[in-house]
């Protein structure tokens, strides 16, 4: 039956199956929002129990598909980026980038593997052996691969310091890079953590929880900044 509104008027009765609709669609409502704040949880929960070297190595991972990509595109539309950034024609290839990025892949793929194994076992030696040798070859990776990728990014980064601290002035090239550094500002604060939790297994807890809360971390995170502001006043002093 139609019922009278507030203001005296008959309001339009409401149907059976309008007030069914109403409550499918606020049970689906309940049950989505549900599913997303259950998903979210899940990733945080699987994201925090990974050792940070596993979660930084992922996201330089990512960073370098994505610089790829962008290398690929500029290379496709024409854009002679390697003339503006004094990088000779032969470096800087997409190829390269994805081939070092796949490298780090595979590495991390099969540590992880063994890590999340030892974990599942509760085999804490297979936990802290897993992530100090991927440490160990990362690091190997970085500082001795004879790959294009990482032999070129050393003598890109020797030569940004030797422009920076020697030759006091600053070219095009390096405030790009100083640019790119303040957006790794977290992944540089991270690297902190990284190296406590390698003198963890050694040296215990007490030392790790020193070391993690020393400032080492925030000095890590604001020298890119720091590198900006001294690029700035080289320029304009």
């Amino acid at each position: 039956m139609p019922t009278s509104g507030g203001d005296g008027l008959l309001a339009a009765p409401v149907s059976h199956d309008a007030a069914i609709d109403e409550g499918f669609v606020s049970e689906f409502d309940a049950s989505l929002w549900t599913a997303i704040y259950f998903i979210f949880d899940m990733c945080v929960d699987v994201v925090t129990h990974v050792p940070v070297v596993f979660r930084c190595t992922g996201i330089m991972i990512l960073f370098l598909v994505g610089w790829g990509l962008n290398i690929y595109g500029m290379d496709a539309a024409g854009v002679n980026f390697r003339a503006v950034l004094g990088i000779a024609p032969n470096d800087g290839r997409a190829m390269d980038v994805f081939r070092g990025a796949g490298l780090l892949t595979m590495a991390l793929a099969l540590f992880f593997g063994l890590y999340r194994v030892s974990h599942n076992a509760g085999f804490e030696a297979g936990e802290t052996a897993s992530f100090v040798g991927f440490s160990v070859l990362l690091l190997g990776i970085v500082l001795t691969s004879e790959r294009r990728m990482f032999k070129s990014g050393r003598e890109f980064l020797h030569e940004r310091a030797t422009t920076f601290f020697f030759a006091r002035e600053v070219k095009f090239v390096d405030v790009l890079f100083a640019d790119a550094l303040t957006s790794m500002s977290k992944l540089l604060a991270d690297m902190q953590i990284v190296f406590c939790a390698l003198l963890l297994p050694v040296f215990g807890h007490t030392v790790f929880i020193t070391c993690n809360n020393s400032l080492v971390g925030p000095t890590l995170a604001s020298l890119p900044y720091c590198i900006r502001a001294f690029q700035c006043w080289l320029t304009y002093n």
